[in-house]
């Protein structure tokens, strides 16, 4: 029966030799998905760049399919450790609700603009890969109640429905900056609008959308 990516990432080979050839061929992968913008590369062009056997990357995966899935999921999760931390630092030095969406908003656009490619990559994979597309809205729904769960620590700052603007803040973030980036498209968006008055707009009408 067929490995999965996810299983051939988080069993990890216990010899150290195994490791450090492991990571190489995920490096090599991902520096080519980087370089090229996508999968338009052999497992011979890993093979080459990781120095690793074409032997040893197919012992690891079946496939260039599960290598690139494996590497996009890797990333993800790495992503999505970045955003959890940058919500715990942002939370503890914020005293109000507009420091807080200000700097969270802040910090999470970085990161989006920071991971856009890998992102984009993945999104676009999850739209033929049910696992991935179930595990990409899982990431998204976590993302989600975690600026939420933010957001409603200054609960008695918020006029009205609280925990609906809350959540459909991250809707409107996200959406907002996907678009700005072109996450949703292969093609990139004609940038319009200068990076950071976008996001200072953006953070200004979250807060008046919230107190008002």
């Amino acid at each position: 029966m067929p490995k999965s990516a996810a299983s051939q990432v988080t069993r990890k080979p216990k010899q150290p030799r195994s490791q450090a050839s492991l990571k190489r061929m995920m490096d090599a992968a991902r520096q080519l998905l980087i370089e090229r913008g996508g999968d338009e590369f052999t497992l011979q062009e890993v093979s080459k760049v990781g120095e690793v056997s074409i032997g040893s990357i197919y012992h690891r995966f079946e496939s260039k399919e599960d290598l690139v899935r494996a590497v996009l999921g890797l990333a993800m999760s790495e992503m999505a450790e970045e955003e959890r931390n940058s919500f715990v630092h942002v939370l503890k030095q914020s005293d109000n609700l507009a420091s807080f969406v200000r700097a969270y908003v802040t910090n999470y656009s970085e990161i989006l603009r920071d991971n856009a490619l890998m992102l984009s990559l993945a999104m676009r994979q999850a739209s033929g890969d049910p696992d991935s597309s179930r595990e990409g809205y899982r990431r998204e729904k976590d993302t989600a109640d975690e600026m939420a769960r933010g957001i409603l620590h200054f609960e008695s700052e918020i006029v009205g429905d609280a925990k609906v603007k809350a959540h459909l803040v991250f809707h409107i973030t996200f959406a907002t900056l996907a678009r700005h980036l072109s996450l949703d498209s292969q093609d990139p968006m004609i940038e319009q609008q200068d990076w950071n008055t976008l996001v200072e707009g953006l953070c200004d009408m979250i807060v008046a959308y919230l107190t008002n």
